[in-house]
């Protein structure tokens, strides 16, 4: 998986919001709308694309769904990652 700089995607953001901010002009009610209706898109991107990948069951309750993206996760973790964030 590609790696994206943190600098990069603040400066992405900061990019997006501002020009929010000036075709709303500066309605921050309207900014933040349009700001939620972008995360949830990108949301059911992520996870459509996460299913078109694998064969993931289907999560029954959102219990599930917590389990499903922490064993997602833990393989995506390298084994020296994942020993530094024991806890205990």
């Amino acid at each position: 998986m590609d790696k994206v700089s943190a600098e990069l995607v603040t400066l992405t953001y900061g990019t997006i919001v501002a020009q929010l901010c000036k075709d709303y002009e500066f309605d921050y009610a309207e900014v933040n709308r349009q700001l939620d209706k972008m995360g949830y898109n990108i949301g059911l991107r992520l996870i459509e694309d996460f299913l078109a990948k694998t064969s993931a069951p289907s999560c029954l309750n959102f219990r599930e769904v917590a389990e499903m993206i922490s064993k997602v996760h833990a393989s995506t973790v390298s084994p020296s990652t994942r020993s530094s964030l024991s806890i205990g």
